[in-house]
């Protein structure tokens, strides 16, 4: 079914002009002259499907599951599946789905749009290096299948183009096979951010994934833990614990401003020694693919005006540098900031998708004027250095910055308006991408 209502009203849905309409329909739904943006399962933590003008459309289907086929490792889906979903399906013929982010709520059209990564960008890219077949619908070209070998253009303006394309209605990934569902896990402990790239680079080829975790004071001084992750070989134990994720429990209609406070500090430091001396030496694979599946409640705990994440990729030779002018700049404005993550990439930057080859660096800070002067001086330090920042988890990049950090930028504007000059899709993402 499609539903649609406006972004104003996305969260009452007393209040939303809803339709209801069949998958099997979406050919003959009447789009206006109005601008629409597509949403997926709604877990964006920046409201990337919102618009500042248009509608939003939604798509779902009764069937999720097409087809899969083990001979050939390829499932066949439905856009509108979660992680979660296809993530407890595949795990029973002992599959899953490689380079997927660690909220399992987020729905497989959302992963092609935004092309997401995981635990090991390292060894498995992003999500576009799984992807076979996509098709889309556009209301003014009709559905369209696209590949590496079909409509290769769009597949490639469709993967990570933040839905500009159309709406994702289908896709076959390739999916893998794995010997259990179990994850034997080694923490170790570091005390600088550069020691945790150290580490990345020491480990990359000896463990399956890792999360990295670092809690940073306003002087700056930072602990932090790498846990490295193998897959077991013990075959698999049930884990039935997990109910199905959907977003909007997660969100807690009461903003409480408490990580944002000095409770964050505190919060931290149980969690480094509570890692460091006490950690559970196996986990799931559940658990350390997505590590937010249970947390989500963290970004409701900011008060109203939230966190404001920054990602970014750091190319290898100028990791050291570059952290060195960021610890200079936290310590000379002492912002509040509540952790950072970081993971090493291997890829190569392409339009405007997050990926590249280096260190990647994520730091959440609290929504405050301080933290807004530190972030624009990280700004100049990302273009100095020749970085890349995620479009998803900051939202406030300018187009100013965002034309200077990706260097196929003007490629990707060009095609899109090739493809469709009247941009029928749009968000707050593209809205800025386009400056319009």
């Amino acid at each position: 079914m499609i539903k649609e209502f406006t972004s104003a009203d996305l969260y009452s849905s007393s209040n939303c002009d809803l339709k209801h309409y069949k998958y099997e329909n979406i050919k003959h739904y009447v789009f206006d002259k109005n601008k629409y943006s597509i949403m997926g399962s709604g877990s964006s933590i920046v409201g990337a499907f919102f618009s500042n003008n248009g509608n939003v459309v939604k798509v779902e289907s009764d069937k999720e599951i097409i087809n899969f086929r083990k001979e050939e490792g390829q499932i066949d889906i439905f856009s509108s599946i979660t992680l979660d979903k296809l993530y407890k399906y595949l795990i029973t013929y002992g599959y899953y789905i490689k380079s997927v982010p660690s909220y399992p709520g987020a729905s497989i059209g959302g992963c092609i749009a935004a092309n997401v990564h995981g635990q090991n960008h390292y060894n498995e890219g992003c999500f576009a290096n799984h992807v076979v077949k996509i098709k889309i619908f556009h209301p003014e070209r009709g559905v369209i299948s696209l590949s590496r070998d079909e409509n290769k253009e769009i597949f490639f303006l469709t993967i990570g183009g933040y839905g500009v394309t159309g709406i994702i209605l289908e896709a076959t990934l390739q999916v893998y096979a794995v010997q259990s569902n179990i994850v034997e896990v080694t923490n170790v402990s570091f005390n600088s951010i550069y020691e945790s790239y150290e580490i990345l680079i020491n480990e990359k080829e000896n463990y399956d994934y890792f999360h990295g975790w670092c809690g940073i004071s306003p002087s700056g001084k930072q602990k932090g833990i790498m846990s490295l992750g193998k897959i077991s070989d013990k075959g698999f134990k049930s884990d039935n614990k997990h109910k199905s994720h959907d977003v909007f429990p997660f969100h807690n209609a009461n903003k409480i401003n408490l990580f944002g406070t000095f409770v964050m500090s505190l919060i931290n430091l149980i969690y480094f020694v509570s890692n460091k001396f006490f950690y559970k030496k196996t986990k799931t694979l559940y658990d350390f693919l997505f590590p937010s599946a249970n947390n989500f409640f963290y970004f409701s705990m900011f008060g109203n005006k939230g966190v404001i994440e920054h990602q970014v990729i750091i190319p290898h030779s100028n990791v050291s540098l570059y952290i060195r002018e960021l610890e200079n700049i936290i310590s000379n404005n002492r912002p509040r900031i509540s952790l950072c993550h970081m993971k090493l990439f291997s890829g190569k930057t392409h339009y405007v998708n997050f990926d590249g080859d280096g260190f990647c660096l994520a730091l959440h800070f609290v929504n405050n004027n301080v933290s807004n002067i530190v972030l624009k001086e990280i700004d100049k330090i990302d273009i100095k250095y020749n970085c890349v920042s995620n479009l998803v988890k900051d939202s406030r990049l300018s187009t100013e910055v965002i034309g200077k950090q990706y260097p196929h930028y003007e490629k990707f504007v060009n095609s899109v308006k090739e493809y469709d000059p009247t941009l029928k899709f749009s968000n707050l993402i593209t809205e800025k991408i386009f400056n319009n």
